[in-house]
């Protein structure tokens, strides 16, 4: 891994580097998956509606810096209900989202994010961590699939209009 530091994210430090990362995250998606919106559409209502989940969901959000550049980051919800009674987890954490900027990926980055979400997970009481991922992210679904997650579920989805 490159020489990154992980540690906690300071707002007052980092909120713009968050926004930049969460835009590259997003375009990302959105270049993958016709009709999602970009990162610019959405950024300054998604970074709130992201922080307040975790306060709700005793959750934290770890960055990546390298010589004081934020490079990427991991969204950690260490507490989240079920939210279906079939659901064989009465509880679980789940890492929300994770970046790693375009030019600092394949350095092992990705996976120490993943790997402190969870200890922090595992800190909380946490029996289980998920992670989505879309479909067609083949390297992203190799990393998590590297790390020991399994396939629970897949859900179809067919544009009707």
């Amino acid at each position: 891994m490159l020489n990154a530091i992980l540690r906690e994210y300071e707002p007052d430090r980092d909120a713009e580097a968050l926004r930049e990362c969460f835009i590259e995250l997003q375009d990302h998606e959105a270049d993958m998956v016709p009709g999602e919106p970009t990162g610019a559409d959405i950024v300054n209502e998604y970074i709130p509606w992201m922080l307040e989940r975790c306060e709700h969901f005793q959750g934290k959000l770890f960055v990546a810096e390298i010589g004081q550049q934020v490079v990427g980051f991991v969204t950690l919800l260490a507490r989240v209900p079920r939210s279906e009674p079939d659901d064989s987890d009465p509880e679980y954490a789940l890492i929300s989202e994770l970046v790693v900027k375009s030019g600092f990926r394949g350095h092992g980055i990705g996976k120490a994010l993943m790997q402190t979400a969870e200890d922090y997970a595992r800190s909380c009481g946490a029996l289980a961590l998920r992670i989505a991922v879309t479909a067609i992210n083949t390297r992203a679904k190799n990393l998590y699939l590297a790390k020991g997650f399994q396939e629970a579920q897949i859900i179809l989805t067919k544009r009707i209009g």
